[in-house]
């Protein structure tokens, strides 16, 4: 049996700049951080019979590959020549129908394919064999910012160059300044699922001027906070948060969720520095940065609603059985 996990992950600063047809012009750069929420994936060979046994949100029992309805498992296993096991995957946190084509699947399931068969992989080729599988071969329309933000542990600035390649810039920053980012950092499970209408419909069509030229700016204050921090500035993460939404909200094609918008409005009335909107898996939840001085009454304010504790994942995606020197 193989078992990987892989982190969940915060997008500090996206709205699209990590989009191919963005970044072979104009080149893009989003700071992101995985988190310790994962995604556990598993394989072994299937005991009883020939076939495929697969067990996620959903059950399926298949005699052929071609029969797997699962559209990233079929693809993937088909690549790395995956035949008759039984294989499960399971979630820190709720998720539905998020697992069929999300990034963080994806980036579980490379590395899992290249530990059950016995080959070494770098976490560069995972991120970048997962860009591959889900903009080329699974065809969605897509960047490349959560397959990257998925794989590599840590707090991480990433640039999407004009000549597909991605330079990755490890933060290192001062352990009292990080110890106070991450407690400053407050997480709330909103319950709600991913609509059209709460997050993600960025206008992406580049023809239009003024979409590129917000994205312009969202990627300047990706370099922007990346200094701050490696400065030792870390309340910086709140200000540009907020500057960051106010941005993304003059491209969303459709309107922000009322709820979600009052929420969001309630946060920084209570305390926030700053806040966004995030989706891990299929769910959308609210990331607020709140200094230490104002928790109580923050917390207080959001006593209703689920937080979710949090730490930085520093390992990013992993093999954790067998360890990777047994295999």
């Amino acid at each position: 049996m193989v078992i990987t996990r892989t982190p969940f992950h915060i997008n500090f600063l996206d709205g699209g700049s990590d989009i191919p047809e963005f970044y072979r012009q104009h080149g893009g750069a989003v700071l992101s951080a995985s988190i310790d929420k994962y995604m556990f994936l598993s394989m072994c060979p299937n005991f009883f019979q020939d076939g495929y046994s697969l067990k996620y949100t959903e059950t399926e029992y298949c005699k052929n590959i071609d029969e797997i309805h699962h559209p990233a498992t079929k693809e993937i296993f088909k690549h790395y020549k995956i035949k008759d096991v039984n294989f499960t995957a399971i979630s820190d946190i709720p998720i539905e129908n998020g697992m069929k084509c999300s990034s963080i699947f994806t980036v579980g399931l490379i590395n899992l394919c290249n530990a059950y068969n016995r080959t070494h992989i770098t976490q560069e080729e995972i991120a970048n064999q997962a860009c591959k599988f889900k903009m080329n071969i699974l065809n969605k329309k897509i960047g490349k910012q959560n397959q990257y933000s998925s794989t590599f542990g840590g707090l991480n600035y990433f640039s999407f160059n004009k000549d597909d390649t991605v330079t990755i810039k490890r933060l290192h920053i001062a352990t009292d300044i990080f110890k106070t980012m991450q407690e400053n950092l407050v997480l709330f499970y909103s319950g709600k699922k991913i609509e059209a209408n709460t997050t993600r419909d960025v206008d992406t069509n580049f023809k239009n001027q003024t979409a590129v030229n917000v994205v312009k700016l969202m990627t300047a204050l990706a370099n922007k906070l990346q200094n701050e921090l490696m400065h030792g500035n870390g309340d910086a993460l709140g200000e540009i948060m907020k500057e960051e939404w106010r941005l993304k909200k003059e491209i969303l094609t459709s309107p922000v969720d009322p709820e979600i918008a009052a929420l969001h409005e309630k946060g920084l009335y209570s305390g926030a520095v700053g806040g966004k909107h995030i989706e891990l898996g299929d769910r959308v939840y609210l990331l607020f940065y709140v200094k230490k001085q104002n928790h109580t009454r923050f917390r207080k304010a959001f006593k209703d609603m689920h937080e979710m504790p949090f730490r930085i994942d520093r390992k990013g995606t992993t093999l954790i059985y067998p360890e990777r020197d047994r295999i």
